[in-house]
């Protein structure tokens, strides 16, 4: 189990209908996963997780104290078991496909620069063409939530999508240059639903064209 720390357990906040949003991820950033820690009797937080194999893995704990701002540490562990090579990102990957749905993150610009708004559509579609986000099932909610990690920074953001024009429409601001991984999750038909992308990130200095 994961849990807080008692000596400094403070009261928390509801935020997207759970205290503690836990994110879990390889080092390598191939595996991830969402997870909400159940409150104990004693104030602390705990969880019981099987993990998919041995190796290094950071979690982000993601919560929001009472009449404080919103927190976010992390925590590094090693799991013992079978390990096997670690997965390299250097090319950008705007689409999915899994599962039977097909999502790509239509980008505004051609290229995608640190410390600027950044604004994005997320397109789902299936064999039966586009989705509307009306079809999609409150997750959390909200219609979906998107988590990006920085391959070498570490630098974790928490996105959630605007409605506009039938579209589900993300922003955010990538601190610094680099490689990011990102998941976007939806629900449809009672299942939760992760598809996967790269995104690679230029200084703000580089030209947009």
């Amino acid at each position: 189990p994961v849990k807080t720390n008692k000596d400094s357990i403070v009261a928390l906040e509801i935020q997207h209908e759970k205290k503690i949003h836990l994110i879990e991820v390889s080092e390598d950033l191939s595996l991830f996963k969402h997870l909400h820690p159940v409150e104990q009797a004693d104030g602390t937080y705990g969880i019981v997780d099987t993990f998919q194999q041995g190796g290094n893995y950071v979690f982000y704990a993601d919560y929001k104290p009472a009449n404080a701002e919103k927190q976010v540490t992390l925590q590094k562990i090693t799991v013992s078991g079978k390990q096997v090579k670690p997965m390299i990102y250097e090319t950008q990957k705007l689409k999915n496909t899994k599962d039977g749905y097909t999502v790509e993150l239509q980008m505004k610009d051609t290229v995608i620069v640190s410390n600027k708004e950044i604004m994005f559509g997320a397109l789902i579609s299936n064999s039966g063409g586009i989705l509307s986000p009306d079809s999609l099932e409150n997750y959390l909610g909200e219609k979906a939530h998107m988590v990006i990690i920085g391959m070498s920074n570490r630098k974790y953001l928490h996105v959630h999508p605007m409605l506009m024009e039938n579209e589900l429409m993300l922003h955010t601001t990538f601190p610094e240059a680099g490689i990011y991984r990102a998941w976007l999750e939806f629900k449809r038909g009672g299942k939760v639903n992760v598809a996967d992308f790269v995104i690679k990130v230029a200084p703000d200095n580089a030209a947009v064209q």
